[in-house]
């Protein structure tokens, strides 16, 4: 800005000084210098309005951004709560299973080779058991 002043006061005591070109004297120098600040204030003003609206269009994309990661995070999380429920319910499930196995086997007369079975059977449902209440690691 001071550039400018100083451009503008350089060009009125140009157009004063004794053998200038322009006869119109000071009058013709405040002219030119006010229309050299004035378009200097209009290219700084037609500036700082485009880095503005710049800013306003970054701004926006990145709420933008920022609100699409927002909503992928809530159906991730909503997915995960799910899985933990449907998780929970297969266990118990599995649970249910294993208690009514185990009561049907002990209540029930059974043929001697049959103890064998049943002991096997009741096993593998309380790995399922243990692997689905997460106590196992599957390999």
């Amino acid at each position: 800005m001071a550039l400018v002043l100083f451009a503008a006061v350089a060009l009125a005591v140009a157009s004063v000084a004794p053998g200038a070109r322009d006869p119109s004297g000071a009058l013709g120098s405040f002219t030119l210098g006010a229309l050299v600040a004035a378009s200097w204030v209009l290219g700084y003003a037609l500036r700082t309005r485009r880095d503005y609206v710049a800013e306003l269009r970054d701004r926006a994309a990145r709420l933008e951004a920022e609100e699409g990661e927002r909503a992928a995070r809530a159906v991730v999380d909503e997915r995960l709560r799910i899985a933990r429920e449907l998780h929970d319910v297969i266990g118990h499930s599995i649970s249910l299973i294993a208690i009514q196995s185990e009561a049907a086997g002990r209540s029930a007369p059974r043929p001697a080779g049959a103890v064998g079975r049943h002991r096997s059977r009741y096993g593998i449902m309380n790995t399922a058991v243990f692997v689905c209440r997460g106590r196992w690691a599957c390999g």
